[in-house]
């Protein structure tokens, strides 16, 4: 917890503005990302875990957006990661928005359709609309993720489904 806060930095503190940090998952996501990593400052896809999770962690928290592909299915654990620290997350089409408490277009992640439209986005996005972004990223995540949120949530989940 200590750690998360303190990576959690306003934009003028963040040395990369877009970045991807990824293992191999599969054949089709390799094949993919070779696409998607000319629009990155940052691309390592790693055939294992070769880095740290903690120095993970802390390079993730220096990515001003970070571009989240879909793992070995529809979901991308990295948007959740990103979010936990402000980074504002760009969504390849493949990737599910899909969760209890859904994620909103232009308020939790940009939507990219190809490498262009991300440099475009990327060039398009205010400091104020980044601010606005990484703020309701961190509220989503602590309302969803963190110990206490993901508790409440699974509580209101059982509630709902209890006759």
């Amino acid at each position: 917890d200590t750690l998360k806060t303190s990576l959690r930095k306003p934009m003028h503190e963040r040395s990369t503005m877009c970045g991807f940090i990824g293992v191999r998952t599969t054949g089709l996501r390799q094949m993919k990302a070779e696409h998607w990593s000319k629009c990155c400052d940052v691309f390592h896809m790693y055939t294992v875990a070769e880095m740290e999770h903690e120095e993970y962690l802390k390079s993730i928290s220096n990515f001003k957006f970070g571009l989240c592909l879909p793992g070995v299915g529809p979901k991308c654990l990295r948007d959740i990661e990103l979010m936990g620290f402000g980074v504002v997350p760009i969504f390849t089409p493949e990737v599910s928005t899909n969760y209890y408490n859904p994620l909103k277009k232009d308020v939790h992640f940009l939507l990219a359709e190809n490498q262009q439209q991300v440099i475009d986005i990327i060039n398009e996005c205010s400091v104020e609309k980044w601010n606005f972004m990484s703020q309701q990223c961190i509220k989503w995540f602590e309302e969803n993720c963190s110990i206490e949120g993901s508790f409440n949530t699974t509580m209101e989940i059982l509630e709902k489904e209890t006759p």
